[in-house]
């Protein structure tokens, strides 16, 4: 999973939001499990990233390794298309390219399309 935790000034320059309103600074947080975040210094907005231990993840959900709660997170996957990607990828030994998913019962093109760029292998 990445967590991108944005400064003040990002979350205004998004136009997501009219105001941010509230600020949360936590001083005492241990960052020492940060690997590969983000992290702001709450004295200076500064952001820091550390890529020491990343490992390459491109935000992207695995189709063949996933959990059901991470299928879950894709856009029109309820439980049931998560159990049912699961189900196909065990009976199949896995997904061969992320277009099989289609294959899977209740996942068509117009679903596919959904969160083609969003899974990968």
């Amino acid at each position: 999973m990445i967590i991108y935790v944005y400064t003040t000034t990002q979350v205004k320059n998004m136009n997501i939001v009219e105001e941010v309103k509230n600020e949360c600074i936590c001083p005492s947080i241990d960052c020492s499990s940060c690997a590969g975040s983000s992290i702001i210094n709450s004295d200076s907005n500064d952001v820091f990233i550390d890529d020491s231990l990343n490992d390459g993840n491109d935000g992207k959900i695995s189709i063949n390794s996933a959990s059901k709660e991470e299928l879950m997170t894709l856009s029109g996957i309820g439980e049931a298309k998560a159990l049912e990607i699961i189900k196909y990828r065990t009976e199949n030994n896995g997904f061969k390219t992320i277009e099989e998913i289609m294959n899977v019962s209740g996942i068509g093109e117009a679903a596919y399309n959904k969160i083609k760029d969003f899974i990968k292998l």
